[in-house]
């Protein structure tokens, strides 16, 4: 092949570039250094540090560390910005290609030796200097800015941050929700590995599980780069916790607390110890356990059907009617232990574990009505009353223990061989859910009469005479109809193995980092439920056992319901419960063991999932530019396992067993620019997907087959991912190095979004139904939305208000998704699970020893259900809620404090759409909880 002049001029130049830079890099040098606390001598994360007149910068690791690499030989001047702290230039030289490590201490701004690292005002510094110096859109909470709120676990404490709100559960939060979204479109990881669920029928993990006193930083990532997993449309979610290397020398912290529930008038105790121990230079180690007992209650009040329009009827008819009281007793314990050596500066090898042992006992009375099961009573119905003949009302107890556990170990390390760096990882992770020997005990009576009033939709009311009321009241005329037994369990297991290369160097005075790597992760997700049902009891059946003659009136306790005190004020003692598994040996009924059979294989089902992936990218700073850009490619195996009953003409069980295969090539680029030490502003555009939930994609379920009808509900072994193509713009601006403004824009355009939905008169694997409920994919969905931050320390005012702490934060957002109704007819409709706007306020106060803060949080209404009763939506309504703590350091070291949370008794709420008009489908009442106790840090 001819070459022409101009070609070999040119590869002749590039040629003597190479060996320029090559020569160059022979006298260059790796500069390395900490930048730390001057009060205490501790590492600062999230510092810069830059070269003056040139491109050279890097950002402080968790131990305040830092590196940059191929420095010229000659004299520079560094520069240190974080914030809180005055600005300090430090010069060194590079000679002969070496340079002796660098230490810059830090004082807080305006003063010599002031704290700069402890309190609110240290952990809001700690944490806007994280997100100051981050080259993608990410937020940070600190372990002492959770503390500073009375929060009961990670999730609870993340929610404070810009664009951030919990999915609650029993009046305490349980899943951290990203911008308003669905609190499945986001992945969450721990000490860097990716988490399972205990859960069976999700992906996502309940943070509620995970003590917030073991935390030491959350990371909540908005914009992914190509070195990360690209499982997430919300946001990553990554819980660390502390590391022997992140203190100078010894340091202990510790905590004990009492707590009280005011709806149970029950006292909790809580206690957790954490400690990091650098025992060398070279070996280090650290870790903490937590453990908190809550007690607590709840009192509910839901629909359980359909409102259905009646011709003669002023109002629905309301299908059923539920009362229920829960007695809950939560014990969680964690625990976290981490080793880290470093057998030189070039060199670092690290194993962190973690364990959590979550407890859920719940007792559950419940009282369903049941007026669908009845007749209409037309004649005696009037304006919003509806009256009802010939109902039946079941009151139940629920008697079940859930245990959850999650444990990881992860090992690895990271090396530097001249310009290149190489991290290495080897993971494994457990979450399992067990229920063992959990009891449904129902009793039952038929042939009642009474009505409802829809005057209040929101809170219907029965509406008995005196005569309807002393037979629903009537426990002697409940009799015993059905138990059912449940043992079960839910393992999710995963090994992940990562490797990543870095090759860093200097293009003609550009600070360049070429990231290469691979992961393999290997998962298997396996339930496994033992099932017994007796039912349809006859007279006959209990002679000569515990059972015989037996009545609610022989085994209730009293309620204290607050909603409804005088329908529902007796259900079955909790104590009786333990009694009658072993009874039922004995005892006869209708049980059928190919019956019960059936009904634990259709519970059963496991899901294998493999996913290889490997990236590359490229991290360059052009003058005030940094620019990261590249390409991930993830390629996704799952196979499915389950089980369908037939019922009917060809009545029997069908396993499913499902194969799929399928790639995703994730390109991502994200710039940051920062014109000045108070302004940075960020673009990104990033491709991402989420997997399909397990339970989605196993057709399990009953296919029943009544009077010439063939319906059920199965799951989809043909489920798409969702995918997003992402899009995020922000300007954050830092007025005086203790406070930050931002705003951000982001769109997220959505495909193959999964929701439920309803089929009529469809052909489904290869058959045909005239009723089908499946979760499906959508063809898109669009989310648009914007977040506002603002975070100041009012110190400039004169005392006593020089002391005040501001922070304030709103996100709003806008989604469609274009979705089927049963017909196949388009249905625009908001996304699923998204709240259009999440706002929190936060005011502290810290001065001489005394803090305190007052914060609200508000998240608006979502749809949480399209279909969800007959052709009615459900939503969650808005929810607002005000928690208040104080503390005081009496001794250095040493403060007691009190919490309230739930200050404002607010409730949970959700409404079935009906037509125009918000119907009741579930409400509950917590009541406030308060915490105080003592607080130790050496």
């Amino acid at each position: 092949m001819a070459f022409s002049k101009k070609k070999c001029r040119l590869a002749l130049m590039a040629g003597i570039s190479s060996y320029a830079l090559m020569a160059a890099s022979a006298h260059a040098a790796d500069v390395t250094g900490r930048v730390v606390a001057k009060s205490d001598n501790n590492g600062l994360e999230g510092a810069i540090v830059s070269v003056s007149d040139s491109n050279y910068r890097a950002t402080t690791e968790r131990d305040g560390s830092f590196r940059i690499p191929n420095l010229p030989t000659g004299q520079h001047t560094l520069v240190v910005k974080y914030i809180g702290a005055d600005s300090i230039a430090k010069t060194i030289d590079v000679v002969d290609g070496e340079s002796a490590p660098v230490e810059i201490a830090l004082s807080a701004a305006g003063a010599v030796d002031h704290i700069l690292v402890v309190g609110q005002r240290g952990s809001l510094n700690s944490s806007i200097s994280k997100q100051r110096a981050a080259d993608n859109i990410s937020n940070f909470l600190t372990a002492d800015n959770a503390g500073n709120f009375p929060d009961q676990n990670i999730a609870e404490a993340a929610r404070r941050l810009v664009g951030l709100s919990v999915e609650n559960d029993q009046g305490e939060g349980r899943y951290i929700v990203v911008r308003g979204l669905d609190s499945n479109l986001n992945s969450t990881s721990f000490n860097g590995v990716s988490l399972p669920s205990p859960e069976g029928d999700t992906r996502k993990v309940a943070l509620d599980v995970i003590p917030s006193d073991m935390l030491e930083t959350v990371e909540v990532t908005k914009s992914a780069t190509p070195d990360m997993d690209g499982n997430f449309i919300g946001g990553n979610v990554e819980v660390r916790t502390i590391s022997g290397f992140d203190r100078e020398e010894l340091f202990l912290k510790g905590k004990l607390e009492l707590g009280y529930n005011d709806l149970e008038d029950a006292y909790n105790p809580m206690g957790s110890f954490t400690f990091a121990n650098p025992l060398s230079e070279q070996f280090a180690v650290s870790g903490g356990i937590s453990y908190k007992s809550r007690k607590f209650g709840a009192t509910n009040f839901e629909s359980g059907g359909e409102y259905a329009d009646e011709d003669d009827l002023d109002v629905p008819a309301m299908e059923e009617l539920e009362f229920r009281d829960y007695k809950v007793t939560r014990d969680r314990i964690g625990a976290a232990f981490n080793i880290d050596i470093r057998p030189d500066e070039d060199n670092e090898l690290y194993i962190r574990s973690m364990y959590t042992d979550f407890k859920d006992e719940e007792y559950r009375d419940r009282m369903e009505v049941s007026f669908g099961k009845g007749d209409i009573d037309f004649d005696n119905s009037s304006g919003s009353t509806v009256n009802f003949t010939d109902f039946r009302v079941d009151r139940e107890l629920k008697d079940r223990l859930e245990t959850q556990k999650i444990y990881s170990v992860i090992t690895g390390g990271e090396s530097y061989v001249d310009n290149f760096k190489f991290e290495y990882s080897a993971s494994y992770a457990h979450a399992e859910e067990t229920e063992p020997d959990r009891l449904d005990i129902a009793y039952r009576q038929k042939d009642l009469s009474g009505g409802i009033n829809l005057a209040d939709p929101m809170m219907p009311m029965l509406a008995f005479d005196n005569d309807q009321l002393a037979a629903l009241n009537d426990l002697s005329a409940y009799e015993l109809d059905g138990i059912e037994w449940i043992d079960g369990i839910t393992e999710d297991k995963q090994w992940t193995f990562k490797f990543d290369m870095t090759y860093e160097t200097d293009l003609n005075g550009v600070q360049a980092a070429f990231k290469f790597g691979t992961k393999y992760a290997t998962r298997e997700k396996v339930r496994d439920v033992s099932f017994v049902e007796y039912e349809d009891f006859d007279e006959g059946d209990f002679v000569g056992t515990v059972f015989d003659g037996m009545t609610l009136a022989d085994v209730s306790a009293p309620i204290d319901h607050n909603i409804d005190t005088t329908t529902f004020n007796n259900g079955v003692r909790t104590d009786w419960s333990k009694e009658y598994l072993s009874a039922l040996q004995t005892a006869g009924g209708t049980f059928d063991p190919d019956d019960a059979h059936e009904d634990a294989i259709l519970d059963d089902y496991k899901v294998e999932e493999d996913i290889f992936a490997a990236y590359a990218m490229g991290t360059f700073n052009v003058d005030d530019f940094t620019i990261i850009g590249g390409v991930r490619w993830e390629q996704t195996k799952v196979d499915t396992f389950g089980n369908v009953l037939q019922e009917g003409d060809d009545e029997g069980f069908q396993e499913f067993t499902r194969s799929r295969k399928y790639d995703n090539f994730l390109p991502s680029l994200n710039i940051k620019y920062s014109p000045s030490d108070d302004l940075v502003i960020r673009g990104a555009y990033y491709r991402t997907v989420v997997r399909p939930n397990f339970s989605d994609m196993v057709p399990s379920g009953t296919i029943e087959y009544e009077d010439g009808i063939r319906s059920g509900s199965l799951g989809n072994p043909d489920l798409s991912p969702y995918k997003a193509d992402n899009f995020d713009f922000g300007i954050e601006y830092y007025p005086n190095n203790k406070s930050i403004l931002s705003a951000g824009i982001f769109h997220k355009k959505l495909g193959s979004f999964i929701y439920e939905q309803g089929l009529s008169d469809t052909n489904y694997l290869g058959r045909f139904y005239d009723d089908l409920s499946i979760p499906n994919n959508g063809e898109e969905a669009e989310v648009t939305g914007v977040e506002l931050n603002a975070q100041t320390q009012l110190s400039s005012l004169p005392a006593p208000f020089d002391g005040v702490i501001l922070g304030v934060n709103y996100t709003y957002v806008d989604s469609s998704a274009s979705i089927e109704d049963g017909d196949g007819n388009p249905y625009l409709t908001p996304l699923p699970k998204t709240s259009s706007n999440i706002a929190n306020f936060i005011i502290g106060y810290e001065k001489g020893g005394f803090a305190a803060r007052f914060a609200v949080s508000y998240q608006s209404e979502y749809l949480d259900e399209v279909f969800s009763e007959g052709d009615d939506d459900r939503y969650v309504l808005d929810h607002v809620q005000i928690d208040a703590q104080a503390s005081y350091e009496f001794f250095e070291g040493f403060e007691v404090y009190a919490q309230v949370s739930n200050l404002n008794n607010r409730n949970f709420r959700a409404a079935l759409r009906h037509g125009s008009t918000d119907y009741l489908s579930q409400r509950d009442e917590f009541g406030w909880t308060g915490n105080t106790g003592i607080k130790f840090k050496y």
